[in-house]
């Protein structure tokens, strides 16, 4: 690699150490790498395997990455591709190259050239070769396949509840790689690796909603399904964060009692749920709700804390789940708004570069809440407050519930769906 693109590189990876804002990058764990290609997946579509990303970010590498990995990193930057990327910070790498100017360094700068067209001419036949024969390269090289010869379905053990094992059946025989993995939405450590010549996996899921899973070839997507795991009714759960992959359930029969969702101190202790500073309350909702569109709908709910940790700042989240992504409202006290989230579609901002003051508020008391969105334009009200207005471009899609999450424990009054006619599609007042 001349030493123009490597400083490009370096400095490109020092910009994303920056934005993660983790610890020094030669402490990583592997959890660490496999976050980051979960993170950048999420934001650019692009999925990159753990080998690709742990050898570039070796304090000795010297490769090429191929390009579409390093569109990948452009991207997660919030630029269009690699080329904008090196145009627009070119001023600053140029400042890190110092390059003898003479005559056997321009003779190797030419035969760097000339291999370089090679490479170019080659892979501009295969492409052609591969376009002719409907055959389509993918995001990394030696990925080929026809996608009318891949199969990838799946369904579930049981039609609604978790746990749920979910049954995948694909046929990767006609894909041209040297690695396959079905990737899970519902838990971004989840990369199980397959093989070739064998049909099915099956997989235990933990949460209901509607999750993603892909099949991977090397470092691409060739398929996408959806999983749809729905809830037979509410489904009250315990656990230590959002990602926490062995969640407590506790039967809603027991939690819902006297006109509201409710977890209590016995409840926890009657399921041996340890007592600390992590502890989350959430309820899930998850159903067909037909024609409940994310660009036209209202929803509303009551909901309050109940203080048993003594935690600087608790939160309540609520989360309206779609086939597509998730919004997210945040209720957080006064003093703790500088760590608020929300996300509305595509729309994101976050406390410490935003003003979320307006969703500071005693979350040990009931607050109602209400989002009303009209034509992809927002409105969020606080105790019949309006605290936030804002537009998006991309949906979530179709609603398919919701689910309301507490530090410590919390309750819930009720929670109602309305569709773009103001009609009531979904109601319980517990």
């Amino acid at each position: 690699m001349n030493k123009s693109e490597e400083n490009y590189i370096k400095h490109c990876k020092t910009l994303i150490e920056e934005r993660l804002c983790w610890f020094e990058s030669n402490n990583w764990k592997q959890r660490d790498f496999l976050n980051l290609i979960g993170l950048i997946e999420t934001k650019t579509g692009i999925c990159l395997s753990l080998s690709t990303i742990k050898r570039i970010w070796k304090v000795d590498y010297n490769g090429i990455p191929h390009p579409s990995t390093l569109d990948a990193f452009a991207q997660f930057l919030d630029y269009t591709n690699w080329l904008e990327f090196k145009t627009k910070n070119e001023a600053y790498v140029s400042e890190l190259i110092s390059t003898p100017k003479n005559w056997d360094n321009s003779k190797l700068k030419s035969k760097k050239f000339l291999i370089v067209l090679t490479i170019i001419i080659i892979f501009s036949v295969i492409g052609i070769i591969i376009f002719q024969s409907n055959y389509k390269p993918e995001s990394t090289s030696g990925v080929f396949y026809n996608p009318n010869n891949v199969e990838f379905t799946c369904n579930t053990s049981v039609a609604r509840g978790v746990p749920n094992t979910v049954i995948f059946t694909y046929d990767a025989s006609n894909i041209k790689a040297d690695s396959f993995f079905i990737q899970q939405s519902w838990d971004r450590y989840r990369r199980d690796k397959i093989q070739k010549h064998n049909t099915k996996l099956t997989s235990t899921y933990m949460y209901p909603g509607y999750h993603k899973a892909k099949l991977i070839a090397n470092d691409s997507i060739v398929k996408e399904v959806g999983v749809r795991v729905n809830t037979n009714g509410w489904l009250a759960m315990a656990r230590f964060s959002y990602s926490d992959i062995s969640p407590t359930y506790i039967k809603t029969p027991y939690v819902q009692t006297n006109g509201k969702l409710h977890i209590s101190l016995a409840h926890l202790s009657n399921n041996k749920v340890e007592i600390n500073k992590s502890l989350m309350a959430s309820y899930f909702l998850v159903d067909n709700f037909e024609g409940l569109s994310s660009s036209n709908f209202t929803f509303e709910t009551r909901v309050k804390c109940d203080s048993i940790l003594n935690i600087n700042c608790p939160f309540i989240g609520i989360v309206i789940t779609g086939e597509g992504d998730m919004n997210y409202i945040p209720l957080i006290p006064k003093g703790c708004v500088g760590e608020a989230f929300v996300k509305i579609g595509d729309t994101m901002m976050s406390g410490k570069d935003n003003d979320l003051s307006a969703f500071g508020t005693n979350i040990n008391k009931w607050q109602h809440v209400k989002m009303l969105v009209v034509n992809k334009n927002a409105k969020i009200f606080l105790n019949d407050k309006l605290v936030l207005e804002t537009s998006f471009n991309n949906d979530i899609n179709e609603i398919t519930g919701c689910n309301l999450n507490f530090s410590g424990t919390g309750s819930v009054d009720f929670v109602d769906f309305y569709n773009e006619q103001n009609e009531l599609v979904y109601s319980d007042d517990f």
